[in-house]
């Protein structure tokens, strides 16, 4: 069972997605109505290249350019809002396994155990007078740091 400092963290989490996913839809509004733009401005090019009034090499430089820039709007609409919260489920995923480590600890499992003493301290760690030692590594270190009592910081805008 998550312990209340896991579950402030994943109710912080659950906020943070929240923000992200409306701050990713903004932006991807954006990006659609550029590309309407350059869309326009491409029917405007090529009308103007039809009817004379621009030469072909103009056409062909400013039609490159236009495309271009509609093309890598493109790939942020496709991949940015993937990218943007790639973060959040392993993040999610630590939080729940540290919430758990003090009750594998306490467990007699010692299958249980060694299986998060690697996920811990990875492959170095040390046996000194039948303790088990090494250096945590991130983000386990960040839990062994950080106090479960602290307060959350306000965010300011």
């Amino acid at each position: 069972m998550p312990t209340s400092w896991a579950e402030a963290m994943l109710a912080k989490l659950k906020q943070e997605e929240n923000q992200l996913t409306q701050s990713v839809k903004q932006i991807t509004q954006d990006k659609r109505r550029q590309m309407e733009g350059i869309n326009n401005k491409l029917q405007l090019l090529l009308d103007s290249y039809l009817d004379r009034v621009v030469d072909r090499d103009a056409y062909l430089t400013k039609k490159s350019k236009l495309m271009s820039h509609r093309r890598s709007l493109q790939d942020y609409v496709i991949s940015g809002a993937r990218t943007q919260n790639a973060w959040l489920e392993p993040f999610r995923n630590w939080i729940l396994e540290a919430s758990q480590a003090q009750n594998i600890a306490e467990d007699n499992d010692k299958n249980e155990k060694k299986v998060l003493a690697q996920k811990i301290f990875g492959s170095n760690l040390t046996l000194t007078r039948q303790k088990l030692r090494g250096i945590a590594l991130n983000p386990w270190s960040a839990r062994c740091a950080d106090p479960p009592t602290r307060k959350w910081e306000p965010i300011y805008s």
